[in-house]
């Protein structure tokens, strides 16, 4: 897939324009507005902004700012109007152009850019989906923990196959985030702003994601695990995906290095016993991470049944990202593991 770059600039710097200056007049508007305290004033936030903004433009409605500024919104909704006009922009230039979007409005809130799956992971998880459907086959894919979904967006970008995904994130800003540019880029996908562990969603050919690691402690939530006061939320949701009545027989996670350490750690190796087999444990590069202590893997677990009950854990160490050669002869060795 081709990626012309001033394509992607010129979107990031017009959606930029354009939040940044509906984010001043909104937030202008709340200042005038409030008489008693600026401490009662509704902010909103960049992230929002860009989502409102992206939304107006998508249904061609008035994008609202300052009078003084009216004119240039003007200009570069025309400008956007003939690029896609003009040009075909594929859905990868948008992702790109999303994507650093999406860390500028992170910045401004404060929110950790782990939250986000960087490009390079994404590409390892493409790999490895590809390594075990036939690119012919129509896939169903969920991500319970999706976030700004860019893993989401890019197995769309990248796999041959026909696609079908479900989203799911229980922080409202990320979410409607998320599915606003996945409607820009076209994608066929299902978001819904909820607990992840609120319901199993279920027919799914394969589950990956980007798990956040907290404590999950909602007092009324029971399972094997949570009952055994278990609160790690990794091993609460694998929990969940392997304990539905139609359970995800294929799983991928990307998983912190200290995963298998946590509290209650062996009781989820007794429950992950029965229930599936660790089919690889991938180390990613730790030149990826400014500090050792927070390197992280990916874990690829797959249902257990009377083939694969045997199986022993393939274990992998990726090399930088920049010794090509070496990486692409580790991820051949990995997918052939896999098929």
């Amino acid at each position: 897939m081709q990626i012309n770059k001033e394509t992607v600039n010129f979107i990031t710097d017009s959606f930029d324009e354009l939040a940044t200056m509906y984010y001043n007049y909104y937030n202008n508007l709340n200042l005038e507005n409030v008489s008693e305290s600026k401490d009662n004033v509704i902010r909103v936030s960049y992230l929002e902004a860009l989502t409102n903004v992206l939304n107006l433009y998508m249904d061609s409605e008035e994008i609202e700012v300052d009078d003084a500024n009216q004119q240039r919104v003007n200009e570069i909704v025309d400008g956007m109007d003939n690029l896609f006009a003009t040009y075909t922009v594929n859905s990868e230039e948008i992702r790109k152009a999303m994507l650093l979007l999406n860390i500028k409005g992170f910045k401004h809130v404060n929110f950790s850019l782990d939250i986000i799956t960087p490009d390079a992971v994404c590409m390892v998880i493409v790999h490895l989906v590809n390594a075990i459907f036939d690119q012919t086959k129509q896939l169903n894919i969920i991500d319970p923990n999706c976030g700004t979904g860019n893993l989401i967006a890019m197995l769309n970008n990248f796999l041959p196959n026909e696609v079908n995904f479900v989203g799911i994130d229980n922080h409202q800003i990320l979410t409607n985030l998320f599915s606003t540019q996945a409607n820009f880029m076209e994608m066929a996908v299902q978001v819904y702003y909820q607990d992840a562990l609120q319901d199993a969603f279920e027919d799914f050919d394969i589950l990956v994601s980007d798990l956040a690691t907290y404590e999950y402690d909602i007092k009324n939530y029971k399972s094997v695990l949570a009952n055994k006061g278990i609160k790690y939320f990794p091993y609460l949701l694998i929990e969940k995906y392997l304990s539905s009545a139609n359970p995800v027989s294929k799983q991928i996670y990307i998983i912190d290095n200290d995963f298998f350490e946590q509290e209650g750690s062996d009781e989820f190796k007794k429950y992950l016993k029965d229930k599936a087999i660790i089919k690889q444990l991938i180390a990613l590069p730790n030149t990826m991470f400014q500090e050792e202590n927070f390197t992280r893997g990916i874990l690829v677990l797959e249902l257990i049944n009377d083939e694969n009950i045997h199986h022993k854990t393939s274990v992998y160490m990726l090399p930088s990202f920049t010794e090509t050669d070496k990486l692409n002869q580790v991820l051949k060795e990995i997918k052939k593991d896999l098929k």
